[in-house]
Formats: structure tokens, C-alpha cells, sequence
């Protein structure tokens, strides 16, 4: 599939492109940090899944036992993802994206809205293209 490079360590891979659904994958220095998932019937682009992870991993191989989780969050991933899948989308002739808020929905709501999402009552989104 095809690579981007987006700026330091940070990469995009569409990682699946049909006609009913695409997929990238995010990397940072060479690590999967993060994916979104988006289905397409006619003219609407549906987000089905955006996650952006937290690992767990062990600092020292000489203690097993102690276990310390690496966040990605915060760092631009999720927008990277977001503005490149509303690039995507424009570039195929979408005439809306929609999806559901899932998570904090105090904070994602403010986040969709910066790229000009409506996120309504029912913690459904929708941007017009």
C-alpha cells in the first residue's frame, strides 16, 4: 500500500482502500501508534473506529515484574489520522463524514469540533464536505 511521511519520525500507511472502506495506520519512529477505520456507502464516509494506543512494556528485562505504560495520546496522532482520512475522503468525492463519539466525550467533543464536526446530543458527528 502506499506510505506518507508526515514530518519527523511520523508516518501514515493506507493499509486497505475499496470501494466500500479504507484504513491507515499511523507510525512514530517505526511503532504502530495509532489506526483509524472508515466504511463508505455512496456518498457518506461512516468513521467506524479511531484509536490512537497505550502500550504496556517492561523498562528492564532483569525485572519482569515492574511494567510501565507509554501513552500516545496527546501528541497529535489522532489529528494526524483525522486530517488525513478528511483529505481522503474530499479526494473521492465524500459528501459527509459521520461517526460516534466514544471515550471522553467532554474532550472529543471539543477535538471534532476544531475540524468543524457537529457532535450532537446522541454523541453523533457529522461534518459536511
Amino acid at each position: 500500500m502506499r506510505r506518507y511521511v508526515l514530518g519527523g519520525n511520523m508516518e501514515m500507511e493506507l493499509v486497505r482502500n475499496t470501494e466500500n472502506s479504507f484504513s491507515y495506520i499511523l507510525y512514530e519512529s517505526g511503532s504502530n501508534v495509532g489506526r483509524i477505520h472508515v466504511s463508505l456507502t455512496g456518498n457518506v464516509a461512516k468513521i467506524e473506529d479511531i484509536i490512537v494506543d497505550e502500550i504496556e512494556y517492561t523498562p528492564w528485562w532483569f525485572l519482569p515484574f515492574i511494567k510501565w505504560t507509554k501513552s500516545f495520546r496527546g501528541k497529535g496522532y489522532g489529528t494526524a489520522l483525522l486530517t488525513q482520512v478528511i483529505q481522503h475522503c474530499k479526494s473521492i468525492g465524500s459528501s459527509e463524514i459521520i461517526g460516534e463519539v466514544h471515550g471522553d466525550e467532554q474532550k472529543l467533543t471539543v477535538w471534532y469540533q476544531r475540524f468543524g464536526f457537529t457532535v450532537n446530543e446522541d454523541k453523533s458527528i457529522s461534518l459536511s464536505l
